[in-house]
């Protein structure tokens, strides 16, 4: 009995150590369950020592939504080159509070949020995928993608 477990425990450890790879949904630019309820847009800006990225999370419904977010974290935005490799991405080596919060958005109000990539990669086609993090009653996750070039 005792060989027996001896050899299922290193077995069972590499079963529940195994890799948790995350997949995200299609590309979507509204969290709208029909209509785009919600849209959110993004604006890359090339300046002299980094890209900014501006985004604006409209509420265009007839009512107000509220969002729930479960860490200080509001949104992910990654930056992806012409071959599709992960150039940048927002939260890497940031750490966010663990506390749940909401945020209320009244019809027709905008949310407005950016970031700055401090860096100006090599010319090209870069694309640029934002994940708004709250989660609201009957809304898909809010995403958008959008295409910027760099000269």
């Amino acid at each position: 009995m005792k060989r027996l477990l001896v050899m299922l425990l290193p077995v069972l450890l590499l079963i529940g150590c195994g890799k948790d790879e995350q997949t995200e949904p299609d590309k979507e630019v509204s969290g709208g369950m029909e209509n785009q309820e919600v849209v959110l847009s993004i604006d890359a800006i090339q300046e002299p020592e980094q890209i900014k990225f501006n985004m604006s999370l409209k509420n265009q419904s007839e009512r107000a939504i509220e969002f729930q977010f479960s860490t200080g974290q509001k949104f992910e935005l990654v930056v992806y080159d012409s071959e599709h490799k992960e150039r940048y991405r927002y939260s890497k080596e940031k750490m966010f509070t663990q506390a749940f919060q909401n945020l209320t958005l009244e019809s027709g109000e905008t949310y407005d949020f950016s970031d700055v990539w401090k860096e100006v990669p090599e010319p090209g086609t870069y694309e640029v995928k934002v994940t708004f993090k709250g989660r609201a009653e009957n809304l898909k996750q809010v995403q958008a993608v959008q295409q910027f070039e760099v000269k």
